[in-house]
């Protein structure tokens, strides 16, 4: 009798949801390879990384987001003490920008080329993202809702150029884009 109103306590347990906590660390641990380096595990995109130890980070996002600070902090002393015309600042910022244009070119297939490349786009980001700062004569938090603005408009190219170049590779793959199943994304 006791092992028949155990198997009926069984039976009527309802299971558990996971809390949000459990469901953004089991998140974050199937996708913790990607936030440093985006690009699937495979041989294919291993122009697009570069390892320490064992480690794979993007060279994009490793390159052009320090040098779109750099970028910010070499543009604000020299326009804040009038050392270069604000304007002058600004077109250098968009001539270093168009370097995203390299992406349709063979230049960035050799990765000491591609590490320049992102350097110039993410330096041109931030002499635009200063320009645009010293421009405005807002609050400030309404010059950071415009700062945000920019960087996803900066942005834009760019994701669209990394769109076609993953679909490119990945439709030329033996898994043809079916992710579910290519070992790169596991």
């Amino acid at each position: 009798m006791n092992d028949n109103s155990t198997e009926k306590q069984d039976e009527g347990k309802i299971e558990k949801k996971p809390s949000f906590w459990q469901k953004l660390k089991k998140g974050y641990l199937e996708y913790k390879p990607y936030l440093i380096s985006h690009h699937p595990n495979c041989e294919k995109f291993e122009e697009h990384v570069f390892k320490i130890r064992d480690k794979k980070f993007c060279i994009g996002c490793f390159v052009g987001y320090p040098a779109a600070i750099l970028g910010i902090g070499i543009s604000f002393p020299l326009i804040y003490f009038n050392l270069i015309n604000v304007w002058i600042i600004l077109g250098i910022g968009i001539l270093f920008s168009f370097a995203t244009l390299l992406s349709l070119t063979q230049f960035p297939k050799k990765r000491a080329r591609k590490i320049l490349q992102k350097l110039l786009i993410g330096m041109g980001s931030g002499f635009i993202i200063a320009s645009l700062w010293n421009f405005m004569s807002f609050a400030w938090y309404f010059k950071i809702l415009v700062i945000w603005g920019a960087i996803i408009v900066l942005n834009i190219p760019i994701s669209i150029m990394h769109y076609k170049t993953h679909d490119k590779i990945c439709k030329n793959c033996e898994w043809k884009n079916n992710w579910n199943e290519c070992p790169g994304f596991h």
